[in-house]
């Protein structure tokens, strides 16, 4: 975990800026009735331009979707060169701006905002791990290198993720760590949220792969499952074509708040 750590810090703080990616989405969502017994499938997909946005210490992922099922998307109030460009609180007005527009085309009544393929990585950041226990499991092969799973449970606050009204959210899960190096191919985050209106348990899966080009690893695939009494969402996101993406921020912007999971009212 130490050298897991040590390559967090330098993946986070001199390997991942601002990476431009495209995207392709798929989500379904399998909703019960309780009324009738019977089942309702919803599907749909989006092909978009992804930014993993460096902020400070964290990490923001900013869709702007170009295709919906097969059709072009109505354009985008404004474009991620425009965020980059602007004053600290005109970035957090157009950031806003984008995640309200991507995300009304997510299907299911699951809000999502801790769907950043890099996400979990903060759990072997030094100052988070120490609310962490670390327990090694079985040796596997993740794309093609060997790796020690290590499973992790989050033992007390302040967490990672909570709930709409600041509720301290436990997560547990996996990464899958190359043990000579440090480098992580693999994580599985699992947080449930028990204060929500429904009850909601996610569990977000991402492997990472070599890049020639970046000559660093980067998400291939986000693989996620939103659980509630009566729906299942499920979702898959297939990343290529990394680039760096170089604007510079005019100013310092103020911490994002906590990351959030939870359900809405179902329709």
């Amino acid at each position: 975990m130490d050298r897991a750590g040590e390559y967090v810090a330098r993946y986070e703080d001199l390997d991942l800026g601002n990476l431009l990616v495209a995207e392709k989405y798929s989500q379904n969502v399998v909703t019960y009735s309780e009324r009738d017994g019977t089942t309702r499938n919803d599907r749909r997909q989006m092909e978009s331009d992804f930014l993993i946005l460096a902020l400070d210490d964290h990490h923001v992922g900013l869709r702007l979707v170009n295709r919906v099922d097969g059709k072009p998307a109505p354009k985008p109030p404004t474009s991620f060169e425009a965020v980059m460009a602007d004053s600290s609180a005109g970035i957090l007005r157009k950031m806003e701006a984008i995640q309200q527009e991507s995300s009304r085309y997510n299907i299911g009544p699951v809000k999502r905002e801790i769907n950043v393929p890099t996400f979990a990585l903060k759990i072997a950041r030094k100052a988070e791990a120490l609310r962490f226990s670390f327990t090694k499991r079985e040796e596997r092969i993740i794309t093609g290198v060997s790796t020690w799973e290590v499973r992790f449970q989050e033992e007390r606050a302040p967490t990672l993720t909570h709930g709409l009204r600041g509720e301290s959210l436990v997560s547990s899960g996996s990464l899958w760590i190359e043990p000579s190096t440090g480098r992580i191919r693999k994580t599985e985050l699992r947080v449930e949220n028990p204060y929500s209106e429904q009850p909601v348990k996610a569990v977000i899966t991402v492997t990472y792969r070599d890049n020639e080009t970046l000559r660093m690893l980067v998400p291939s695939q986000m693989e996620e499952q939103y659980t509630t009494k009566f729906t299942t969402v499920t979702a898959t996101a297939i990343y290529s074509n990394y680039r760096l993406f170089k604007v510079d921020v005019k100013s310092s912007i103020e911490t994002p708040p906590p990351q959030e999971t939870q359900a809405p009212t179902q329709p």
